[in-house]
């Protein structure tokens, strides 16, 4: 028998949402079609969790983002808002202006998160998490682009729903985001709109070849003729996610004997026992340990990668994403590049987070700040042997005005007590992936 829409989501917010549910859910509605059935699912799944007892109610709370780059966005925003009403959700309008930089789309993407992240931080922390409406097309369409970008195994694994229970830990509290609607073509998801008498709105950009998801979304008309159809895309791109929680735990047993973290935000790689494994594993590791320093939600690119490893074989240090790397007695060492938190400062109360990675409580100190230590400092400093001096200049540092007041691990450490963000250490995150 085959299951409903609705059973199959009921499916999987059980499997995504386990028990206790979180008391509010936001979920974000553009007023295309995929979203708008994603909220037409999740009321209806609300509706019955009332009436479960081992569950309390849970309250949906709908926002749109008006990007404003068409006249129309506001009474489509107010059209959200009118359907959201007649469901019995809430509902809110957020603005973004764009300001002229960078790729449009990636950057209305990036502010779509990033705004109703900020926004629940500061009007409803209580939103446990973030539903979005991403279904098997585009699955299909992400594999496929970054296919013609060249991407490995990391870039062409499909989506993943994340189930509540992952702690992706991220420095400033931000709520999880789940895909409960990964399973469901945007046929299906139209249909049952249709069904409801629900419309949905069709953004003139869909049409627009001068985006590559338009392009590829097109083009694939044409491959379902030769059988590479949406099914047989999402097929594939689920055997690379397998494929790479298999290689995750290759990295993971390897790292044992290749990588140590002499101190919180300092890496060593043995280069002789790095150089013995097979290249992708190499990489993996090297793009896992830049992304711990960085928190950097995106993995560089392979041909950068690729350079930092030549780099390091050749023995020469290099740059990358805001990571240094160096390298002494036959170990490439990496650290934050001191340019890329140069500016960074915060209390040194316990509770901010200096470069996502480290808290800090200052003993009896008042007012002291988080800064780097910087070059002028460490040269007044003893410093550990076995690492290069250098390779602490980013390392942070408690300050009281201009003077120095201590340094974690390495100086008046009685004064300070620092805490390295679990998501940061290599070994202890490295199957997070």
């Amino acid at each position: 028998m085959q299951l409903s829409l609705s059973d199959k989501f009921h499916s999987e917010m059980a499997r995504l949402c386990p028990a206790p549910l979180p008391s509010v859910l936001a979920i974000m509605v553009s007023g295309g079609s995929d979203s708008l059935a994603l909220m037409m699912l999740a009321h209806d799944w609300a509706a019955e969790m009332r009436q479960d007892p081992d569950n309390g109610p849970v309250t949906l709370i709908a926002i749109t983002v008006d990007h404003g780059l068409r006249p129309e966005s506001a009474a489509e925003a107010e059209g959200v808002a009118k359907i959201a009403h007649d469901l019995g959700v809430d509902h809110v309008t957020l603005q973004w202006k764009w300001d002229g930089v960078g790729n449009l789309q990636a950057a209305a993407r990036a502010a779509r998160y990033s705004l109703v992240q900020e926004w629940r931080r500061r009007k409803r922390p209580e939103i446990g998490a973030i539903l979005v409406g991403h279904t098997r097309d585009d699955q299909a369409e992400t594999f496929l682009m970054r296919l013609s970008r060249g991407s490995g195994v990391e870039g062409l694994s499909a989506m993943k729903a994340l189930p509540l229970s992952h702690k992706a830990a991220d420095a400033a509290g931000a709520a999880p985001v789940i895909r409960p609607i990964l399973w469901a073509s945007r046929a299906d998801l139209r249909a049952a709109l249709q069904a409801r008498g629900m419309g949905w709105v069709d953004d003139p950009s869909n049409d627009n070849e001068d985006y590559l998801r338009v392009r590829t979304r097109k083009a694939m008309r044409d491959l379902a003729k030769i059988g590479l159809d949406v099914d047989t895309l999402t097929r594939t791109a689920d055997h690379m996610a397998r494929a790479s929680v298999a290689l995750w735990a290759r990295a993971a047993d390897v790292a044992r004997d290749v990588v140590t973290e002499p101190y919180p935000g300092i890496l060593r790689f043995d280069l002789t026992r790095l150089e013995r494994i097979e290249e992708e594993t190499q990489l993996r590791l090297l793009a896992h340990g830049v992304g711990c320093l960085t928190q950097a939600p995106y993995r560089p690119r392979l041909s950068s990668l690729e350079a930092l490893a030549e780099a390091a074989y050749a023995g020469r240090g290099a740059t990358l994403q805001g990571v240094q790397s160096f390298v002494q007695d036959d170990a490439l060492i990496l650290v934050r590049e001191l340019r890329a938190v140069a500016d960074y400062e915060c209390p040194a109360d316990g509770a901010s987070a200096w470069d996502g990675r480290w808290r800090i409580k200052g003993r009896r100190l008042g007012e002291a700040v988080i800064r780097p230590l910087g070059a002028q400092s460490l040269a007044a400093l003893e410093l550990p042997k076995g690492l290069p001096k250098t390779a602490f200049q980013s390392y942070p540092a408690l300050w009281a005005g201009q003077a120095l007041v201590a340094v974690p691990y390495l100086a008046r450490e009685g004064l300070c007590a620092p805490q390295y963000d679990p998501s940061a250490e290599f070994h202890r995150s490295i199957l997070s992936h």
